[in-house]
């Protein structure tokens, strides 16, 4: 008897406040995943949240009941991937180092039971948008991850706030 894989893909949510329909809804799903003998893998494919960069305290705190079920979720053997989208930058340090969630910074080709996966957040599908190309790569420039994991966190989160407001217009 072989072991099936039972895979579940998330993207793209863009949780905002942790009482927000939309946080209560992927916290009902993830309760849901719980105790599910099938579920074995959880990707979530960038843009999970509004916004999270890197490993301050504030993003720590306001998504907390999140974590939670994503802990219980791998204490259950449940695989989880996160795979970094253009509203959630830097999160190896916190996300991968303490949660042991494997972060993914690009995409990444994942075999599961016998099919290949491309995975991504998908932020790159247009080649031709050049000025995104360009912003996503100044983005993750060794200056940018510095000011990201230094600048106090309440101006980064006010300069966070902007720019994802900026990307929906």
């Amino acid at each position: 008897m072989s072991l099936r894989i039972s895979a579940y893909f998330v993207s793209d949510l863009h949780l905002g406040e942790p009482e927000d329909q939309r946080t209560q809804l992927f916290l009902k799903f993830l309760k849901g995943l719980r105790g599910q003998s099938n579920c074995t893998h959880l990707f979530m494919l960038g843009d999970i949240f509004d916004l999270w960069i890197a490993h301050h305290f504030y993003f720590i705190y306001k998504f907390a009941v999140i974590l939670e079920q994503l802990q219980r979720l791998l204490e259950e053997g449940v695989v989880i991937h996160y795979f970094e989208g253009n509203h959630d930058l830097y999160l190896k340090k916190y996300w991968q180092d303490e949660l042991k969630i494997c972060v993914h910074e690009g995409p990444v080709h994942i075999e599961l039971d016998d099919l290949i996966l491309r995975l991504e957040h998908g932020d790159e599908i247009n080649p031709n948008d050049k000025g995104y190309i360009f912003l996503r790569w100044w983005l993750r420039t060794p200056l940018m991850k510095w000011v990201a994991h230094h600048l106090p966190e309440n101006l980064l989160v006010q300069l966070g706030k902007l720019a994802s407001q900026g990307s929906r217009q």
